[in-house]
């Protein structure tokens, strides 16, 4: 055949260098393999070279099979969760690796001689067809990594992101020996015959689209694979109803209005015409004379002028009963108690994810804002276009600056043994490994590209090179922090969007402006005893800030911090603040009240002592706040009786019950009337579930100055101001209809736009203006580029090992189409009406992709406990798979998944859940020591969320999202037990 006319490039190993093989250089015919267990690899992984034959000639051996089976598993880390993109690849390492034709489409370049004179290739080159680098690219461009929720593109295309990755960047990087710390030696890919390299035909395996299936395997999910998904659109049900773009309801609304106020002024206007026989408004009246004759009669027999002594005596008693309530009062400062009613939904589930799960962590966060420094224009060695522009933050000056800034922080503590290393979150630390370090504390910045070290900077020539390198593609192995995690440039960095942009989603990291440090810091479900290490470093951080930012900060940085901590402390400090004011306040109110009317309130120690009594927390600002509303509701009665009281002598033969009663019977209904109006109007923050807007202040007791004289009283210049010009212009005939007119023009307008109001409190207007927390706020809207994230929280109850169970919730092959994973990728892709950015974490598939790979799941003969996958010194799992070969079966399942939580992911087992999944998974042994999954949770990301209302939005599509998932759980009868998913994220309770 023609094949017998080709020969091999190479055979065998004959040179290792570090981690990396060198094959030998042979240009001689293909050989028999001689090894049963690397021919069974090789059958595995390469069946089609055993099509016309069960053993053939291969220019391969044993040991170069087994090295491209590590590297193949490393490739089945990333794209293993499409087996059409991983046999289409496969192909093509199969057949330059092994394939018994070899000069037919490839050729050595380079070589070099070892000290025992062999003679080996440095450098290859392979002719390839494009059309197949082009469909191969296609079938796996729309992997996920449920880990992380990115495209696995982003992970396999070496310096490039996943947006910019095409597929000759892709092979390029595959070959790539300088930047792919993977590939041994340097391999070209070329997509032209060259005569001088006597080449006939190209590397051109046969391949298929992603939404079709080799014969042995499935095809790609819905999830990895865009044309395997059916046309339906994720929506969220619109229940506006508009006209003209406004509130449809406050516009009929607002005609309904107008057209009863019509109706009721004709009608008027013809009853006075006398259009209308036999119907008059006498009823008017009659209503009118009735409810004054009740509330008149009411007043005039009230007792306390009759029994002036047992009524004061009991009002004294139980004003000071109710007055003492106020021992029992709690002043709290605790954002949560003072903006979070204890029985909204949001609160609930708070209480449940802090009491099943471990508390979101805390953060500490510094945003550094380039100020005079001008632009970089580089010309960068790993972009196309050459010359780029990079945003002031790169300027070596500045990152110094900022190093020093960064190194400072985390020496606080240091010379106390207290530093941050004691309570920060370190993902990747087990038992295995030690005590956490400061290396192994999760600190995003832009400095943990560069390992956090200055000496790696200042050897990197290309610093920016590099920066720009990382930035595209944050998970490459040379940029990945000491933590042993990526620094994701969306929170390293910022000022970097444009109004565009950010609708767009396009993201040019090297725009930015500013430059972000976070450290995030364990939290804990404990009391505040619990965390008072925690408290204690970040009070000397927060003072650290402070003063550097006063003495320290370079001129050409503008600074912005805050910490967990730093709300609580700026509430309390306000409060402390306000003591004074709240005094004088009431020392202002009771004087004013004793001047005016000879008594003293008491009605504010009522109100206070109820609440006391009831247990209900307050702050000191509201204390503040009491005084003045006594002033709106109660005080302005009091005035309006003692007046009417003062301008009314006694009669002849009046006894002072009867001077009273009538005094009170003429005043009485006006007073109940505001009394109740203001009183409902206060009572509309009553409604609100939010405790600092929940309060309804009752005037408990009124008082009355005795004036016992009979001389005539002045009414005063106000009373004459009123009485000769104001009264007589507002009864005009004109002005009434005029006023009547304009107030329900106002009234339909409000009704109208009302609903159009954004609701929500602006963050920053909790703060006073001389808080360092305001600016932060500022600057997070401004800087921050990235969401925050989201869980969503399933309740306990299933059983996981249960494969209909697996298909409902995960979203790999074999998964349901409206699975939960299924659902909130497909709302990931409408980001614009469900504000979820990227699609979830996944543990469930992370846990099947890494029962499959080989020596992922090891364990120690002696005892048979988990064993990490890096020691080589223990034994692999013997993990018995379903008959499709991708899952665990039950029992493997349920006895292995705590190896995959404990097990540190590397390059070699990418899925190992310990960074990612530890804090996501509970579970427990039952009575045979085997496990069973209680709650556990994925996480995504929302979209950026600059308005108020956003913040609104999003919880309201990530419930809609979790009522669906809810739904399809329960109605699939999976379990006897009710299952509840919920969206949680931390600041959900505000």
């Amino acid at each position: 055949s023609a094949t017998n006319n080709y020969t091999c490039v190479w055979y065998g190993e004959c040179f290792h260098y570090g981690f990396k093989t060198f094959n030998c250089r042979y240009d001689g015919v293909a050989k028999q393999i001689n090894n049963s267990t690397a021919e069974v690899i090789l059958q595995c992984r390469c069946p089609h070279l055993f099509t016309e034959t069960e053993h053939p000639h291969t220019c391969c051996d044993e040991k170069m099979i087994f090295t491209m089976n590590e590297q193949m598993r490393m490739a089945e880390g990333i794209l293993g969760r499409c087996p059409t993109c991983l046999k289409n690849l496969f192909h093509s390492i199969c057949d330059f690796t092994c394939a018994n034709d070899q000069s037919r489409f490839m050729t050595g370049t380079r070589f070099n001689i070892t000290k025992n004179g062999d003679e080996y290739i440095e450098e290859l080159e392979i002719f390839i067809d494009e059309e197949y680098t082009n469909s191969t690219f296609d079938s796996c461009k729309q992997i996920v990594v449920p880990s992380t929720g990115d495209l696995a593109m982003g992970l396999a295309c070496g310096d490039y992101s996943a947006s910019d990755c095409t597929p000759k960047l892709w092979f390029e990087s595959m070959g790539d020996a300088k930047s792919n710390y993977f590939v041994p030696f340097q391999i070209n890919y070329v997509y032209e015959s060259n005569d001088d390299k006597n080449y006939t035909d190209p590397l051109n395996p046969p391949t298929k689209f992603c939404h079709e299936a080799y014969d042995d395997s499935f095809a790609c999910s819905c999830v990895d694979c865009a044309s395997a998904c059916s046309n339906v659109e994720w929506i969220i049900k619109d229940t506006n109803f508009t006209i003209f773009e406004l509130n449809g309801f406050g516009i009929i609304f607002g005609i309904v209005i107008i057209i009863i106020c019509t109706l009721i002024v004709i009608g008027i206007r013809f009853s006075i015409l006398g259009k209308f026989d036999g119907f008059n408004f006498i009823w008017f009246q009659n209503c009118r004379k009735t409810y004054y004759s009740v509330f008149e009669n009411f007043f005039t027999i009230w007792v306390f002028a009759k029994y002036p002594i047992l009524i004061l005596c009991l009002s004294s008693y139980v004003i000071g009963g109710l007055c003492y309530g106020i021992m029992s009062l709690k002043v709290t400062i605790n954002p949560i108690e003072i903006w979070s009613s204890a029985n909204s939904r949001a609160r609930m589930e708070k209480n449940y994810f802090d009491s099943h799960f471990t508390p979101f962590y805390r953060t500490e966060q510094i945003y550094i804002n380039a100020i005079g420094l001008n632009t970089i224009k580089y010309i960068n060695q790993s972009n196309d276009n050459g010359t780029i522009e990079y945003g002031p933050v790169f300027e070596k000056d500045f990152l110094l600056a900022v190093y020093d800034l960064q190194q400072q922080i985390l020496q606080i503590g240091q010379d106390i043994d207290e530093g941050l290393e004691k309570i920060c979150y370190a993902p990747v630390q087990n038992d295995f490994i030690g005590p956490v370090t400061l290396e192994l504390c999760t600190i995003q910045s832009i400095w943990g590209y560069f390992q956090n070290n200055v000496t790696v900077f200042e050897n990197n020539l290309d610093y920016l090179d590099h920066i720009y390198k990382c930035m595209q593609n944050p998970y490459n192995p040379n940029c990945l922090a000491p933590y042993k995690g990526p620094i994701i440039p969306d929170i390293a960095v910022g000022g970097f969007l444009s109004g565009n942009e950010e609708e767009s989603g396009d993201k040019n990291f090297m725009k930015a402006t500013t430059i972000i440090l976070t450290f995030l810091v364990k939290n804990s479900n404990s009391t505040e005893a619990g965390l008072e290490q925690t408290l204690e470093w970040e009070k000397k951080y927060l003072n650290f800030m402070k003063n550097w930012t006063e003495n320290s900060c370079p001129d050409f940085m503008d600074v912005a911090f805050s910490a967990e901590r730093s709300i609580e402390d700026e509430l309390e400090r306000i409060s402390n603040a306000e003591i004074h004011t709240v005094i004088i306040s009431y020392v202002v109110m009771f004087i004013y009240i004793a001047v005016a009317l000879g008594k003293f309130q008491t009605s504010v120690g009522c109100s206070l002592g109820i609440f006391g009594y009831i247990g209900v927390p307050t702050t000191l600002l509201t204390i503040e706040v009491i005084p003045f509303l006594v002033l709106a509701v109660g005080v302005d009665n009091i005035f309006i009786l003692v007046q009417t009281h003062q301008r009314n002598s006694l009669k002849m033969h009046e006894t002072i019950p009867e001077y009273m009663g009538r005094i009170l019977s003429s005043v009485g209904p006006s007073m109940l009337l505001t009394s109740t109006s203001e009183c409902l109007c206060f009572l509309i923050g009553a409604l609100s579930s939010m405790p600092a807007s929940g309060r309804l202040d009752v005037v408990c007791c009124v008082m009355l100055k005795n004036n016992t004289s009979n001389k005539p009283e002045n009414n005063g210049i106000i009373h004459w101001i009123f009485e000769k010009f104001y009264i007589p212009f507002l009864m005009k005939k004109c002005i009434c209809i005029g006023i009547l007119i304009i107030f329900i023009a106002m009234l339909t307008l409000h009704i109208i736009v009302g609903p159009n109001v954004d609701i929500g409190l602006d963050s920053k207007l909790s703060m006073p203006d001389d808080s360092y927390v305001l600016k932060y706020l500022d600057f997070m809207g401004k800087f921050l580029s990235m969401g925050p994230p989201v869980y969503f929280v399933i309740t306990g109850g299933l059983n996981y090992s249960d494969t209909k169970v697996q298909n409902a919730i995960c979203g790999g092959q074999r998964c349901n189409s409206d699975s939960l994973y299924a659902q909130i990728f497909t709302a990931s892709r409408q980001p614009s009406i469900s504000y979820i950015a990227k699609p979830a974490s996944s543990w469930i598939d992370d846990y099947f992709d890494w029962s499959t790979i080989d020596g992922c799941c090891k364990y120690f003969p002696n005892n048979g406990s988990f064993c990490p996958h890096t020691n080589g010194e223990c034994k692999q799992c013997e993990i018995v798979k379903d008959e499709f070969k991708s899952r665990p079966q039950a029992k493997d399942f349920r006895t292995y998944i705590n190896y995959f939580l404990t097990d540190i992911p590397d390059e070699s087992c990418v899925k190992s859940g310990r960074a990612s999944y530890s804090d996501s998974v509970n579970y427990f042994h039952d009575e045979y020591g085997m496990i069973d999954i209680d709650d556990n949770y994925f996480m995504s990301y929302h979209t950026s969320l600059r308005k108020q209302s956003d913040w609104y939005e999003a919880l309201a599509a990530a419930r809609f999202i979790a009522k669906n998932i809810t739904t399809m759980i329960n109605e699939a009868n999976l379990t006897s037990t009710e299952i509840n998913v919920f969206p949680y994220r931390y600041l959900y309770i505000y």
